[in-house]
């Protein structure tokens, strides 16, 4: 962010790996958070810093400048690259506290021309996170309930698959949902674990003090 105060002096570093040292940086448009790589392309979800911003920036590797942004919803959370070469992004919207409350949003991206192909819109209230992605359903968290979609659709669920469900971060992976409470931020937390096809509860394991992420070797 450098200084969370000044749009102008964000950037993406790179580091170089046998040293351990930032080489260089690429100037951004200001909150970059998540990163994506396809193909030779990094996808930037900017959220905002501590403002709130609504752009996905584009990374060419061979070159280490911005060729271009694509404009989604405000507070793009979490991106996933589906196997047709889709990026999907959700988007949080602007949060009720800022006084300009807006819909969060769920974009498709088509990565080969960076062209928006489905833009789908939630409640104005309604304000989602943790996008997931297994095989050819995508998962999010809205409201403290899981939902589904296939990523063929066109429209956003109705229903939700998983509820009460209270999570700090998630992540689907293997037909199985990771999820993390970081309870009173002061105290252990803990990670449960849901088996999607029979939306059942596997297991919740104590874990260190605000678990924040959950990853895979």
């Amino acid at each position: 962010w450098g200084d969370p105060n000044d749009v102008t002096d964000d950037f993406v570093a790179i580091i170089d790996l046998s040293s351990n040292k930032v080489s260089s940086s690429i100037p951004t448009d200001f909150g970059p958070e998540k990163l994506v790589l396809s193909n030779t392309s990094i996808y930037v979800a900017h959220q905002g810093a501590y403002g709130q911003n609504n752009v996905i920036s584009v990374i060419d590797t061979s070159s280490d400048e911005v060729t271009t942004t694509i404009p989604v919803a405000y507070v793009p959370n979490s991106m996933q690259l589906d196997s047709e070469g889709y990026l999907w992004v959700l988007s949080g919207g602007k949060p009720a506290y800022t006084q300009d409350e807006t819909a969060g949003g769920l974009t498709k991206i088509y990565t080969a021309n960076n062209s928006v192909d489905i833009s789908l819109d939630f409640e104005t209230d309604e304000h989602p996170g943790y996008l997931g992605l297994d095989g050819s359903k995508l998962y999010y968290i809205l409201n403290g309930e899981l939902y589904s979609m296939a990523t063929s659709a066109a429209t956003l669920p109705l229903e939700s698959e998983i509820q009460d469900l209270s999570f700090y971060t998630m992540v689907i992976k293997d037909g199985k949902m990771y999820g993390t409470d970081a309870k009173d931020f002061a105290s252990n937390g803990s990670m449960a674990i849901y088996e999607l096809s029979t939306k059942k509860e596997l297991g919740v394991f104590e874990m260190g003090i605000i678990p924040g992420g959950v990853y895979f070797n």
